[in-house]
């Protein structure tokens, strides 16, 4: 099994606010927010790979939802080519040819600020959801 690149968790201030609205709603919000940032991130990676004739390295960039852990929403982005340390860190016969560096440290001052639209994104997707939900019951 390959180590996480990076991992997305996610932000304790908006769980608490969740953790109003209902456990299991908030926790699915927080997820799907969570996992919507890792999918950004697997995105960059992805278009800064170098691409060889296999194409092996950018397809095997993959985000995956984690089990959450003490009520925090979790996701990691894997690299699951044998060669990415190689071409990430270079070796002594070949340049370095960083895809995963840059992508992280592009991403990490845009975290919060994705937090907050994605959040947002998600709770009016949910509350149309219920809304629907509810129409249907009262007919």
């Amino acid at each position: 099994m390959t180590k996480p690149i990076a991992r997305v968790e996610g932000r304790k201030e908006l769980e608490e606010i969740l953790r109003e609205i209902a456990p299991r709603e908030a926790l699915n919000l927080a997820r799907n927010t969570v996992q919507a940032i890792a999918q950004d991130l697997r995105r960059r990676m992805k278009q800064k790979a170098p691409v060889g004739e296999t194409r092996q390295l950018s397809t095997r960039i993959s985000a995956r939802r984690r089990k959450p852990r003490d009520g925090i929403a979790r996701s990691s982005v894997t690299v699951a080519a044998p060669h990415a340390i190689r071409v990430e860190y270079g070796t002594q016969k070949m340049d370095a040819i960083p895809f995963i560096t840059p992508s992280v440290e592009e991403l990490r001052p845009q975290i919060p600020t994705l937090y907050r639209e994605l959040f947002g994104k998600k709770y009016e997707q949910l509350l149309a959801r219920n809304a629907k939900r509810t129409a249907r019951a009262v007919k």
